[in-house]
């Protein structure tokens, strides 16, 4: 299972996990589920991974959605 946070110009998609335990290296390099970055304003059909180019908005989602998954009821 995956899950992802996106703006109107990028979209970053994890695997679903607890992500209060987790960092924006740990999920970059999961085996089975990498992170992946796509530019929407630039590739709208996300064809193109560019989280290693753009760490910084990956920053950004990946920790827009730890504050959603720590605001979940359990």
């Amino acid at each position: 299972l995956e899950m992802s946070a996106q703006d109107r110009e990028w979209k970053l998609i994890v695997r679903a996990t607890e992500l209060s335990s987790e960092t924006l290296d740990s999920i970059a390099t999961h085996e089975l589920y990498p992170a992946r970055l796509f530019h929407l304003a630039e590739d709208p059909h996300e064809h193109r991974n560019v989280f290693a180019e753009h760490r910084d908005h990956a920053q950004r989602l990946f920790e827009h959605l730890q504050r959603w998954d720590a605001s979940m009821p359990i």
